[in-house]
């Protein structure tokens, strides 16, 4: 299976085995940061995996943590940036 990106414009827009989207939701979360274990191993894992568009994952989350998720988009677009992977 192919990721498409966390928050995708398509309705199956992660690989059903992602192991991140799987594990936000069995906690019940919307978003790693959400969860007290955050940075988890997981997730750094994930960030430094070797894939470029991985790497900010877990400096993206404690930004929306910090200053909120609408306010990151914002900030995102002004940037001209893709916003599918946090």
């Amino acid at each position: 299976m192919t990721c498409e990106g966390c928050r995708g414009p398509i309705d199956r827009h992660w690989s059903s085995d992602c192991k991140i989207m799987l594990c936000a939701k069995k906690k019940g979360h919307e978003y790693c940061f959400q969860c007290s274990d955050f940075p988890c191993e997981l997730l750094e894992e994930f960030a430094s995996d070797g894939l470029s568009h991985h790497k900010r994952t877990v400096e993206n989350l404690k930004k929306m943590k910090e200053i909120g998720v609408q306010a990151w988009i914002a900030e995102q677009k002004k940037k001209g940036a893709a916003l599918f992977c946090p």
